[in-house]
């Protein structure tokens, strides 16, 4: 008995410490800037919130390329790399750079072919 209880007594301080962990992030977050890009874009503010897609399947026979130019913001690599593998997509190569033009701003490169 005293091993069974020692053993439930481990395993409930290793969920409740394990879900404290998790939940630290959750200090750490922004919710000024996350309200505002979950709200979407105010009007006319399209140069902060705005992004740009391009498709092009003539760069290589067997794959498509699309390159997203939009604000720097946490988080869009991410977004778009999760967005494509559950669209089906798997990315063979892939390019990050600041624009040249603006430094706040991005331009990644996907070169993206379907699973299917």
């Amino acid at each position: 008995p005293l091993v069974k209880r020692v053993a439930l007594l481990g395993s409930l301080v290793g969920v409740v410490s394990g879900c404290c962990l998790g939940l630290v992030n959750l200090l750490l977050i922004d919710t000024e800037r996350s309200s505002t890009l979950k709200s979407g874009a105010p009007a006319g503010s399209f140069d902060e919130f705005g992004f740009e897609v391009h498709a092009d399947n003539t760069a290589r026979p067997d794959a498509t390329t699309l390159t997203v130019r939009g604000p720097d913001i946490d988080g869009v690599l991410a977004s778009m790399t999760a967005a494509l593998a559950s669209a089906g997509c798997r990315v063979v190569e892939m390019h990050a750079r600041s624009s040249s033009l603006d430094e706040r701003r991005v331009e990644d490169t996907f070169v993206v072919q379907s699973l299917g």
